[in-house]
C-alpha cells in the first residue's frame, strides 16, 4: 500500500487525458454532416414577391448566440450547395492531424466511469489506512506504524486542520445565549 498516492494520482492523470481527448475523424465528419443538414433548412432565404415592392431574396438566418447581430453566412451556403460545403469541411477535417489519444464518444464514457471507480476504490482503501492510523495512534502506537500508513496518516491530518481554518472563517460565529 505504499504506492496508494501515487496510483491516485496516477488515475487522475489517467482521466483528465481521457476528459481531453479529441474526438476521431469520422466522428467529426458525422457532426459536420448532422451540421450542414441542421443549416440546409436554416439557411432558406424568404422570397418577396408583390406587385407593389421589387423582388428581393433575403437570407436572414442570423448567427445563434452572437454578441452582435450577425448573418449565418454557413446556413445561406448549406442552402445553395450543401454538397460543396460538405465536401470542403470533409477536406478540412481530413487536413486536421490525426490526434493517436483520440477517442469515440462511447469509448470515452466507458474509460471515464471505469476510472472513477478505480479513483473510488483506492480513496476507499486510503481512508481506511487513515483510520486504522488513527486508531493505532489513539492507543498510542504511532512508532510501531508502517512508514506509508504514517505519510498517509500526516497528509490526511493536515489536510484535515486546513479544512477545520477554512471553515472557521467560512461560519459566521453568533453570540451564545
Amino acid at each position: 500500500m505504499a504506492r496508494l498516492p501515487t496510483r491516485i494520482a496516477a488515475i487522475r492523470q489517467e482521466r483528465v487525458r481521457v476528459q481531453q481527448a479529441p474526438p476521431p475523424k469520422a466522428d467529426i465528419k458525422s457532426k459536420a454532416r448532422s451540421y450542414c443538414e441542421a443549416l440546409i433548412e436554416k439557411g432558406r432565404p424568404t422570397i418577396v414577391a408583390t406587385h407593389e415592392a421589387p423582388f428581393a431574396v433575403n437570407f436572414g438566418a442570423m448567427v445563434a448566440g452572437a454578441w452582435t447581430g450577425q448573418q449565418d453566412i454557413a446556413a445561406a451556403m448549406c442552402w445553395l450547395d450543401p454538397a460543396a460545403f460538405a465536401k470542403r469541411l470533409n477536406s478540412e477535417i481530413d487536413a486536421m492531424p490525426q490526434n493517436e489519444f483520440s477517442l469515440s464518444h462511447r469509448e470515452r464514457m466507458q474509460r471515464l466511469r471505469l476510472a472513477e471507480q478505480d479513483l473510488f476504490n483506492l480513496e476507499c482503501s486510503e481512508e481506511l489506512l487513515i483510520a486504522q492510523g488513527e486508531e493505532d495512534v489513539g492507543r498510542g502506537r504511532r512508532d510501531g506504524l508502517p512508514r506509508e500508513r504514517k505519510l498517509v496518516l500526516r497528509r490526511h491530518q493536515s489536510k484535515r486542520s486546513e479544512m477545520a481554518r477554512l471553515a472557521s472563517t467560512l461560519i459566521p460565529k453568533f453570540p451564545a445565549g
